[in-house]
C-alpha cells in the first residue's frame, strides 16, 4: 500500500475511465466475495452489484479500439503491425496469467477430470460456462480471442481493399455484432431461454464475444466522429444514469423467468450499451489532483492484479468455513456464547478485502 503514497499521477492520464475501471474491479471483487455475506443481507447485497466484466468489456474494447484504428490510420496495417501488434497485448496479459493458472496447479489442482490444456489456449468456455477450476479467467479468455480475431479481421478486410479503412472498422464491428447475436438466436431456438441456456450466454466465448465490440464501435465514434461525439457527450451520460437506474430497478443484469427471452439474447447488450453511453463524457475528465484521485487511480492501476487475486483468496478462506463448527459448538456448550454465522462471515468478507488488496499491491 505504500505505493499508494508515492503513486505520480501523469496530468494526461484519463481520470475518467480510472473511475470506470475502478468501478468495474470494484464490484468483480464484491461479487466474489458475496459467499462471506450473511443469508439475511445477501438479497440486498446483490441488488446493489453491477456486471463488473461488463464493463471492463466495454473499456478494454474501446482502448483497444482506439490502438487499431489509430494504426490502420497511420500505416498500411502490415502483418508486422499485425504481430506488434499482438505481441503488444499478450506481453501485458499472458505474463501474469499463466504465473496464477501454475501457481493454481500447484497448490489447488483439480479433483474432478478437467482439461487442463484448454487453460493455456484459452479454450475452457467456448460454449459453455467455465470449470470451477479457475472459473474466473473465462473473460480473460474472451478477451484474448477478441484481441486475435478482432485484429485479424481488420488485417484480412484491409489486405483485400474491399473498403476505406473506416468502412473496414465499422463493418468488422457490425460483422462480430451479427455473428455473435445469430448464434445466440440459434442456440437459444435449440436449448430453450432457462437459467442454465443464461449462464452458458454470460460466460461462453461463443455468445458473449460482441460485448466486447460496442468498446469499439465507441472507439469507431471517438475517432471519426468527434464532433458528435463532444456534442451530445452530455445527453449521453444523462441517458446512461437513467438506463442505469432501468437495471438496476428492474434487476436486468440477471436471469429472469418473466422475462427469460430478454435475458438470454438482450441483456448483456443493454449493459454494453450502458456503459458504453458512459465513455463520452467520462473520456473527457483528465488528470484530477485531489484527495480522491489517488486511491481511484490506484485501484485503477492494480485492477488486473485484483482480478486474478481475488478469486483465489476467495477460494481459500472458502475452504477454511467448515472449521468453524467445533469452535462455534464449544463456545455454546461452555460459554453460552452463540457465535453466529453472520459475524463468522463478516469478519471473513474484511479478511477477503484486505488480502487480495495486500497480495495485489505486492
Amino acid at each position: 500500500m505504500k505505493n499508494l503514497f508515492r503513486l505520480q499521477i501523469d496530468s494526461n492520464r484519463i481520470f475518467g475511465l480510472d473511475i470506470l475501471r475502478m468501478l468495474a474491479i470494484v464490484f468483480v471483487v464484491l461479487t466474489h466475495g458475496g459467499q462471506f455475506i450473511p443469508k439475511d443481507w445477501i438479497s440486498i447485497y446483490t441488488a446493489m452489484l453491477f456486471d463488473g466484466v461488463g464493463i471492463f468489456f466495454i473499456l478494454s474494447g474501446f482502448l483497444i479500439g482506439k490502438i487499431l484504428i489509430d494504426v490502420l490510420e497511420k500505416t498500411d496495417f502490415s502483418s508486422r503491425e499485425l504481430w506488434y501488434f499482438w505481441s503488444k497485448r499478450w506481453s501485458r496479459t499472458l505474463p501474469n496469467y499463466f504465473f496464477f493458472l501454475l501457481f493454481l496447479l500447484i497448490f489447488f489442482y483439480p479433483q474432478s477430470d478437467v482439461n487442463i490444456y484448454k487453460y493455456f489456449v484459452f479454450t475452457q468456455n467456448i460454449n459453455h460456462k467455465p470449470e470451477e477450476f479457475f472459473s474466473w479467467s473465462w473473460s480473460l479468455a474472451i478477451e484474448e480471442w477478441f484481441y486475435l480475431i478482432i485484429a485479424l479481421l481488420i488485417f484480412i478486410f484491409q489486405r483485400l481493399q474491399l473498403f476505406s479503412k473506416k468502412r473496414t472498422i465499422l463493418f468488422s464491428v457490425i460483422l462480430v455484432i451479427l455473428c455473435s447475436n445469430i448464434l445466440r438466436i440459434i442456440y437459444c431456438m435449440n436449448e430453450g431461454f432457462g437459467i442454465s441456456v443464461f449462464e452458458n450466454i454470460k460466460y461462453s466465448l461463443v455468445y458473449r464475444f460482441d460485448t466486447i465490440i460496442y468498446g469499439v464501435l465507441a472507439a469507431y465514434i471517438f475517432y471519426y466522429h468527434r464532433e458528435f461525439w463532444e456534442h451530445y457527450k452530455k445527453s449521453f451520460f444523462i441517458t446512461a444514469l437513467l438506463l442505469t437506474a432501468i437495471i438496476y430497478i428492474f434487476g436486468l443484469q440477471y436471469y429472469h423467468e418473466d422475462f427469460r427471452r430478454f435475458s438470454c439474447l438482450a441483456a448483456f447488450t443493454l449493459i454494453s450499451l450502458n456503459v458504453m453511453l458512459y465513455l463520452p463524457y467520462l473520456n473527457a475528465i483528465k488528470g484530477i489532483s485531489s484527495g480522491i484521485s489517488r486511491p481511484i487511480t490506484y485501484v485503477s492501476l492494480i485492477s488486473y492484479s485484483l482480478y486474478l487475486v481475488n478469486s483465489i483468496v476467495q477460494y481459500s478462506l472458502g475452504m477454511t468455513f467448515e472449521f468453524w463448527d467445533a469452535p462455534r459448538d464449544w463456545l455454546m456448550n461452555h460459554y453460552g456464547f452463540n457465535l453466529k454465522w453472520g459475524y463468522i462471515g463478516t469478519f471473513y468478507f474484511i479478511l477477503y478485502l484486505v488480502f487480495i488488496l495486500g497480495f495485489s499491491s505486492v
